[in-house]
């Protein structure tokens, strides 16, 4: 049987309470645990020790994201596992070729190609599962 995860207003709906209880509630750290689940950009990334560079980050306004990521105990970033195979074509030419199998990961630590975090010393890389992630979660007293 399928897991299936409620939105907050269906959650509400279900309890029987007003989604703002709901959004209270996580602002207090109260209630049920919830996934935040969101897109990504491409943005430019200016660092003031290096040459800038593109990244991976959160699909809200700069601000929204900034908070999110501050309050929250996990963020993921979810990917295809590849690898990268150089090879030489002749005259002095070389191609660059991605390679992989399908499988998705979730990383659990900032990388300068993406944001992820983890208050909890997850491993850095997980497959994208969600048994994987609840077996390398730390058990609660």
């Amino acid at each position: 049987m399928a897991t299936r995860h409620l939105s907050q207003i269906e959650l509400a709906a279900r309890w029987n309470i007003s989604h703002r209880t709901l959004e209270r509630w996580r602002w207090t750290d109260e209630g049920p645990n919830f996934i935040k689940l969101g897109g990504r950009v491409i943005k430019r990334f200016d660092s003031p020790e290096h040459e800038p560079y593109d990244r991976c980050v959160i699909k809200l306004q700069t601000r929204a994201s900034a908070l999110l990521q501050e309050h929250s105990d996990v963020v993921l970033f979810a990917n295809y596992q590849i690898s990268v195979a150089k090879s030489d074509v002749g005259f002095n030419k070389k191609v660059t070729r991605a390679l992989g199998s399908g499988a998705r990961v979730m990383h659990t630590e900032e990388r300068p190609a993406f944001l992820a975090k983890n208050r909890y010393g997850l491993p850095d890389t997980l497959p994208l599962m969600w048994s994987e992630f609840l077996a390398a979660m730390p058990q609660s007293q």
